[in-house]
């Protein structure tokens, strides 16, 4: 006898999650006001968000259940499980004193050595094109007010 999970795969379980995810946020914010399309109530993104949450995670469920092979679940460990979240609290923590463009350089790079596929030259590549492009939409673009440079070079 196998296991509901073994069952799912990996693919059928995190859809079940993201759609219990949803169902548990909708019950959350069922009654905030929702208002019309014409003039959105503070509760629409909530809804729009949780719903479809609900529908994505039923449909990643469905296929999952319709596929004929299953796959099994395997670990996580060592270094993703340890520089992931390290890059994501680096990021918080470094925001205020180095900027947005800095901060976001560094995340990129330190969670960047989770995998073993890359050279330090591709990382650093691809640290400086996501933190100019993270800086350019969201501290330029957006309008953001995050600090995007550090302390002393800020006007």
């Amino acid at each position: 006898m196998t296991s509901l999970f073994s069952r799912l795969g990996q693919d059928g379980t995190a859809g079940a999650a993201i759609a219990l995810g949803g169902a548990v946020g909708f019950l959350l914010v069922r009654d905030y006001p929702v208002g019309s399309l014409s003039d959105f109530g503070p509760g629409f993104m909530p809804w729009v968000a949780t719903i479809g949450m609900m529908i994505l995670g039923g449909i990643m469920l469905t296929r999952a259940l319709a596929a004929p092979v299953r796959f099994s679940f395997t670990m996580v460990v060592g270094r993703p499980v340890i520089l992931v979240p390290l890059g994501m609290a680096s990021f918080a923590l470094l925001l205020a004193p180095l900027g947005l463009a800095l901060a976001s350089a560094l995340a990129v790079l330190i969670t960047s050595f989770a995998s073993l596929e890359s050279s330090l030259k591709e990382r650093l590549a691809a640290a400086g094109a996501l933190a100019a492009l993270i800086t350019l939409v969201f501290g330029y673009g957006l309008g953001m007010s995050v600090p995007l440079w550090p302390l002393g070079l800020r006007p």
